[in-house]
């Protein structure tokens, strides 16, 4: 998979596969606080991104994610540039 495979689509099905909702449930351009995302479904998440994407998520990068320093949360779309940041390059 490529950085380009990684979609909102793509994201979003394995965010409803962490935490067990439809994926049409899962609003791209909400925070994962306004998706209604609690604890247990976050650790979930964190889970399913790994493995559906092959990465490691730093803790710092989710610490990111999950608390902006203007007080604000990213929307779950910024996810996107960060998975693809964290993808291998791919072997020659």
């Amino acid at each position: 998979m490529t950085a380009t495979d990684i979609t909102h689509e793509a994201v979003r099905q394995a965010l409803a596969r962490g935490c067990s909702r439809p994926p049409e449930t899962i609003d791209m351009e909400r925070t994962f606080a306004e998706n209604d995302f609690d604890s247990v479904d976050l650790l979930a998440i964190v889970f399913e991104l790994t493995d559906a994407f092959d990465i490691m998520i730093p803790s710092d990068a989710m610490d990111a994610l999950l608390r902006s320093t203007d007080g604000q949360q990213p929307r779950l779309n910024a996810l996107i540039p960060l998975l693809a940041s964290l993808r291998h390059p791919a072997a020659p």
